[in-house]
């Protein structure tokens, strides 16, 4: 399924993303800062930041500049485009647009279904607490080279850049400069990539961007009813996508649920195609012997590979377990491990989708949550050669006759080598009662029989 390939992709495209969207322009990272008089290193001015609730990092990618705004009510961060805003009721996300605009999230629940109300204490927020100051001179009072793993990962953290990065440091410097009482960090990428970051207004640090987002009466989203129900249609993680050929006929099902998944393939020509995989919570698989004896048992816990064969007898599908685990998966989290389009981005984003007219679906040019379908649809135009263009993502739904969720269409937009637009669709219906029956047999005692 080409996974590893594709989430390299995810990784490269994403920094080119952070570092080629727009900043606000307003950000004077080389201004004189108030931090503290009491600063006796550098290590200290850190631990100081790491208790801090307002404060501005300035930073400079190469000639673009971008804010990361610390604040007692909201947090946003340029550099991912991300952050958190504090209500009357509660704590909810939001997101910079392509345009730089804000769009909110909803309200955020903590495990008994209540709406988190700390901005700070939920882990919400990557601070300056992520050093590890114990690791740092404490003796360097102007110049200091951090060189350690751990506080290159938590710098990489702080500024929204993937850790992913972290072996394409080159270096990274941290100054202080007492006569204009600046604390600067240089971070210098093998690839030429410089981010210089800078620490203002500390104890009264604002964002503009914020600030008007509330100053016009913004608040946190709230989903329409319909599509409330397409993301509990998914919620589950039981599901069916349908699989067409190029006459747009039905060929084969994919079948999603919490503890397997098996594609399977109408016409006995696409038999190849078949895949399944299974997961295993400390499960115990029994090997029987010709007259029902047990042969060998083996405990299992992961996810497991499977295939799909057909007995000509019976003439009907039947499982073989393969015991080994898919990818050295350490988890049982099947639509995890599996990348399953129900923990797609766009559920938890719908605010960024208006209906288009012209592709009569609920549409959105964002690239990121474009690129996390791209993903789980495991799709890998540029394998084959082409540059691949992401335009956006979008859905559609119908309904059955009492109103419930009958077929719901997810799209991603993209162009190959600068072409017209294309569109890959996928199709997904028999929610909450998607069975594959030869997996639900297997599954219900775990036995597979030698002979």
């Amino acid at each position: 399924m080409k996974k590893r390939n594709i989430l390299l992709l995810s990784l490269s495209i994403l920094l080119v993303s952070a570092i080629s969207s727009c900043g606000n322009g307003n950000v004077d990272i080389e201004s004189p800062i108030t931090i503290d008089t009491s600063i006796t290193s550098i290590s200290n001015a850190i631990s100081k930041l790491s208790t801090s609730h307002s404060f501005k990092a300035g930073v400079r990618v190469n000639s673009e500049e971008y804010e990361i705004v610390f604040n007692e009510d909201y947090y946003i961060n340029e550099v991912s485009g991300t952050g958190y805003i504090s209500s009357s009721e509660g704590i909810y996300p939001i997101t910079l647009d392509k345009q730089g605009v804000i769009q909110p999230g909803e309200l955020l629940l903590d495990e008994d279904d209540n709406p988190i109300t700390s901005l700070y204490n939920f882990d919400l927020i990557d601070t300056f607490a992520l050093f590890d100051v114990s690791r740092l001179s404490q003796e360097a009072d102007r110049n200091l080279s951090i060189t350690d793993t751990s506080n290159r990962y938590a710098f990489l953290t702080i500024l929204g850049i993937d850790s992913g990065y972290i072996t394409s440091i080159q270096s990274l410097t941290a100054s202080y400069t007492e006569d204009i009482n600046t604390l600067m960090f240089i971070l210098n990428f093998t690839n030429g990539t410089r981010f210089v970051t800078t620490i203002s207004e500390f104890g009264e640090a604002t964002s503009e961007t914020v600030e008007a987002y509330l100053d016009n009466g913004g608040s946190y989203y709230q989903p329409s009813g319909d599509f409330e129900a397409v993301r509990n249609a998914f919620i589950n993680h039981n599901y069916t996508q349908l699989v067409y050929d190029a006459s747009n006929n039905v060929i084969g099902h994919y079948y999603f649920t919490q503890r397997y998944y098996a594609a399977v393939y109408d016409d006995t020509s696409y038999a190849t195609y078949n895949d399944a995989y299974f997961a295993a919570n400390n499960d115990t698989l029994t090997f029987l012997n010709a007259d029902g004896s047990v042969y060998s048992t083996l405990e299992l816990y992961g996810v497991y590979n499977a295939v799909i064969s057909y007995d000509s007898a019976t003439q009907s599908n039947y499982i073989i377990p393969i015991y080994q685990r898919a990818w050295n998966s350490e988890t049982d989290n099947l639509p995890e491990v599996m990348f399953y389009p129900s923990l797609a981005s766009m559920f938890s984003h719908f605010s960024f989708y208006t209906f288009n007219e012209v592709e009569q679906c609920y549409y959105s040019d964002d690239v990121a949550l474009a690129l996390d379908l791209y993903t789980r649809f495991f799709l890998n135009y540029e394998e084959e050669g082409y540059r691949v263009e992401l335009l956006g993502s979008g859905f559609n739904y119908t309904k059955d006759a009492s109103g419930n969720m009958d077929q719901i269409s997810l799209k991603i937009f993209f162009a190959l080598n600068g072409s017209d637009p294309y569109y890959y669709e996928c199709v997904f219906e028999d929610f909450n009662e998607t069975a594959y029956e030869p997996f639900e047999k297997f599954m219900e005692n775990m036995t597979y029989s030698l002979s």
